[in-house]
């Protein structure tokens, strides 16, 4: 199999029995996957695949320390 093929499947398992409506990629190329890669966090979405805009301790929306 590929790698994280059985983390995959279990989470196909668990989902056939209780699902969260969101399989979010942390290696695509979206806004979830940049963030993880940029500051090694994940940011879950607000409800229904609805996300809060960006928001730096230090700057607001543009981070003051880049």
């Amino acid at each position: 199999g590929k790698p994280l093929e059985d983390v995959f499947m279990a989470g196909v398992e668990c989902s056939s029995k209780a699902m969260y409506p969101d399989w979010l990629s942390l290696s695509g190329d979206g806004y979830v996957a940049s963030i993880y890669k940029k500051y090694g966090k994940i940011i879950s979405p607000m409800g229904c695949r609805a996300f809060l805009s960006p928001w730096f301790e230090r700057g607001g929306m543009e981070p003051a320390d880049e």
